[in-house]
């Protein structure tokens, strides 16, 4: 080991050009994958705040609802008999989750 060790400083004094251009490009590519992780963060958190702002802070987003769900919703909603763990039910069960919870009753 003792020997690497020193033919390892030999090399390093002998090229110093080619150790220090090393030495620069390791420091360059460490800080190139910090700022791009960074970036990554910040765009993320950008796209939410924009998301918020177009939208509204929404829990859910009721996508594919038919007008006669969405009826139904709104008068439940409107007389005050909507609950938090209830749903739109319906004798079918749309989606993946419906599905999921008829094979399973």
């Amino acid at each position: 080991m003792k020997n690497y060790c020193t033919l390892a400083r030999k090399e390093v004094l002998s090229q110093k050009l080619t150790s220090f251009l090393i030495l620069i490009a390791v420091i360059l590519s460490t800080m190139m994958t910090t700022a791009v992780g960074q970036s990554a963060g910040v765009l993320s958190a950008m796209r939410q705040q924009q998301a918020i702002v177009i939208g509204g802070d929404r829990y859910a987003t009721f996508v594919q609802l038919t007008e006669e769900k969405a009826q139904m919703l709104e008068g439940m909603l409107l007389s005050g008999r909507g609950s938090a763990g209830g749903g739109l039910g319906g004798g079918r069960g749309s989606g993946q989750y419906g599905k999921r919870a008829q094979a399973a009753a």
